[in-house]
């Protein structure tokens, strides 16, 4: 007979009182049966304990009471807490104090629903000393009869991702106050133009009173062109598309120059401007006109905010291989939340209703923009509000000499020449039509480049002046392409456009354009930028 292989298993018994005799009983359900379920358990929970150790995450463990007992060792790197510390003592020391009421509320009441638990807090990190934002999650684990038996949770830190999202909520939120301050800027001009218009319509309009709107106009549309070239600059800069021109110059001369351009709009305020420029050259290896912009743009915001009866210091000093310009104010100051984004674009120290100064909070951001893309720095200090201001543009001096300055200022032309003025826009077309031959010129007008070649080879032309955003299938370029090599070419090509980034200056040139002038422009600026290519004589073109 086969023996069977010995198995030892543990039995319950029990002993019952049957009639007055004792008997024992076996009970059905085993011990052995429940020592194993126990050591399942036990091994479980061993190998999930391994597994949260491998994790990256914080990884932890409740009771079903909501106490917590288990947490894994990325837990303990990061709190440098003892592993005997358990409940809510052992994580309520580095919650920030914001965050203890809000996150205890939380917890107590998942424990007390069974529901999900979910939060966004912030852990003191020991090894940085500076509060993480973290993402709190814990989920109730039950038995067949749907009772908790256990509570799983995780911590992950999510700082990175937090301050991102609040970072494009802050960005979003100015954006939305740029659009509508931009609307109101662009408005505040036209208004004037449109009433100067009404008044110019008017027969007995007195001259003086004509002349006075004209120069309005002419100041508001100047402000309105001023405003988008603003906005075309932050945009450059932003991207890394503005290609400066450097050259060695005098640093010193730019300063002085620049400040006596502002001296009349600032004193006009009833404020007082004092300098301190040095004057020894001071060289600096820069884009003359960006660094002009500068420094213009730091005027400006002083006087901007600074009332009548202030003070405006302007002085340049030498910081070893630095130049540095500073342009200090006794204007309102500003608060310390305010430095913080001071020469972000679109930053505004006042963006309320009752705002009277005006502009798109570009200045300063190009004043930053301009400093670093000549390796230098800009920075804001002010001890508060109604203290006044002070700003820094920094510059590393340039040991090349400087060139003689530039003489022969262009000659603006009067005489007759032939245009052919390639326009689609036809108001714009008419209007300048109109001015060149009040200055003596012969102009033909076209409205599409069909139009305009026809109308260059059916009559030598000495200047053509073309936009390059034409309707049809020829396009500015297509026209300088054109006539690159036609007989009829005229002596002078000059591209009117309303994009004048560096690259579309670049386009123009390839076509074979001669210069490029972007819109809105004045007719003297048009002429002036014939006379700088023909000379003063004029001897390349053509006369009647």
């Amino acid at each position: 007979m086969q023996q069977m292989p010995f198995t030892r298993r543990w039995l319950m018994w029990a002993a019952v009182s049957l009639d007055g005799m004792w008997s024992f009983r076996r009970i059905p359900c085993m011990v052995t049966a429940l020592r194993s379920t126990a050591r399942n358990l036990e091994d479980s929970e061993e190998r999930w304990q391994q597994l949260a150790n491998s994790m990256p995450q914080i990884v932890w463990a409740a009771k079903p009471d909501g106490h917590v007992d288990y947490y894994n060792d990325r837990w303990y790197e990061f709190t440098g807490f003892s592993r005997e510390l358990t409940g809510d003592e052992s994580w309520k020391p580095i919650l920030h104090p914001d965050d203890v009421e809000r996150t205890l509320r939380t917890w107590r009441e998942s424990v007390r629903t069974g529901n999900d638990y979910y939060i966004e807090s912030r852990f003191f990190d020991r090894r940085t000393s500076e509060y993480r934002w973290h993402m709190g999650r814990a989920l109730a684990v039950r038995d067949e009869n749907g009772t908790i038996i256990r509570w799983y949770g995780s911590c992950t830190d999510i700082d990175d991702y937090y301050r991102a999202t609040e970072a494009l909520k802050e960005a979003s939120a100015r954006k939305d106050e740029f659009l509508a301050m931009l609307g109101h800027e662009l408005r505040n001009p036209l208004a004037p133009v449109q009433h100067g218009l009404s008044i110019l319509e008017l027969n007995d309009t007195a001259p003086e009173l004509r002349r006075e709107t004209r120069e309005m106009i002419m100041r508001q549309i100047r402000h309105l062109t001023r405003l988008v070239d603003d906005l075309l600059d932050v945009s450059r800069i932003t991207r890394g598309k503005i290609l400066l021109q450097k050259e060695p110059l005098n640093f010193t001369e730019l300063v002085r120059r620049t400040v006596q351009d502002n001296r009349l709009a600032i004193e006009g305020k009833g404020v007082r401007l004092q300098t301190a420029i040095p004057s020894k050259p001071v060289a600096v290896n820069g884009d003359a006109t960006r660094l002009s912009q500068a420094v213009g743009n730091l005027l400006s915001n002083a006087a901007k905010f600074t009332d009548a009866g202030g003070i405006i210091r302007v002085e340049l000093e030498l910081r070893n291989e630095q130049v540095a310009l500073i342009v200090e104010d006794s204007g309102i100051g500003m608060a310390e939340t305010t430095l913080t984004h001071l020469f972000e674009p679109f930053s505004q120290a006042d963006t309320s209703l009752a705002r009277s100064q005006g502009g798109l909070g570009l200045g300063l951001a190009m004043v930053k923009g301009f400093a670093e893309l000549h390796g230098g720095r800009a920075e804001a200090q002010s001890p508060g509000l109604g203290l006044g201001s002070k700003f820094t543009l920094e510059l590393p001096v340039c040991k090349e000499p400087v060139p003689d300055p530039k003489t022969a200022p262009p000659v603006l032309l009067d005489g007759p020449y032939r245009f052919v003025l390639v326009e689609d826009n036809r108001d714009a077309a008419i209007t300048m039509a109109y001015l060149l031959r009040r200055r003596g010129h012969e102009v033909v007008t076209a409205y599409n480049g069909d139009e305009g070649l026809r109308a260059v080879r059916g009559g030598k032309a000495d200047v053509l002046v073309c936009d390059i955003g034409l309707p049809g299938e020829l396009d500015g370029y297509e026209v300088a392409r054109n006539l690159a090599n036609d007989p009829m070419r005229p002596t002078l090509m000059i591209a009117l456009s309303g994009y004048g980034q560096e690259n579309d200056l670049r386009l123009a040139k390839e076509a074979g354009f001669d210069a490029h002038l972007t819109k809105p422009i004045e007719i003297s600026e048009l002429l002036a930028a014939i006379a700088t290519r023909v000379g003063s004589g004029a001897d390349h073109c053509s006369r009647q």
